[in-house]
């Protein structure tokens, strides 16, 4: 049966980054995004004016628990996931493997989904990092009112107790190499 691990923490605490680099440094990781399990947008709620992509509502978290069951059982699983940003359609395989790893900003939100993980962690980084951060990520696309709007108030006001839930705080200031290691370190110490 695979050790499941789920990490929490705002959008730009590199949650993605490390998970993608566990998974390319070792076969026996497997990277589950909870961004792969949003509802269609069109379905989103407003807030300020704004389409709410951070709205707990918009997360398909039995679909999640289904797929997780799957893997469990030592059986893959496919979907099709719209891209955040462009839209664009594209198959994702999961494959059982001895760890799988289930990242996103509200990922320990759902009891549901916390009792599922043998470790949780939340990486955690104040919110003008965040605002740094998404800046970086989108480039010229990047707007910063509806960071100041949504995306900072909306982890404040639902994702940052999920804190209380987690084994582990890692600060996700640091270099994602330094994160990294962290996590490493937490993973060697609780599971291998």
């Amino acid at each position: 049966m695979p050790v499941f691990i789920g990490i929490a923490g705002p959008s730009g605490a590199g949650k993605t980054t490390v998970c993608h680099e566990l998974k390319e440094r070792a076969s026996e990781f497997e990277h589950v995004r909870l961004d792969n399990y949003l509802r269609n947008p069109k379905f989103f709620p407003l807030k300020n004016g704004f389409v709410n992509w951070e709205a707990v509502q918009n997360i398909r978290f039995h679909t999640l628990l289904r797929h997780l069951r799957a893997l469990a059982k030592g059986k893959s699983v496919r979907m099709k996931v719209s891209e955040k940003i462009a839209g664009a359609r594209r198959t994702v395989v999961l494959r059982p493997r001895r760890f799988i790893v289930v990242e996103g900003f509200m990922t320990m939100k759902r009891k549901a989904l916390r009792d599922f993980f043998d470790l949780k962690i939340f990486m955690d980084i104040p919110p003008e990092l965040i605002i740094a951060r998404r800046k970086k990520r989108y480039g010229q696309g990047y707007f910063e009112e509806y960071d100041r709007e949504v995306v900072i108030p909306e982890f404040l006001r639902n994702g940052t107790q999920q804190k209380e839930h987690c084994d582990y705080v890692l600060d996700g200031s640091k270099s994602s190499e330094e994160v990294l290691n962290n996590l490493q370190t937490v993973l060697r110490a609780e599971l291998m």
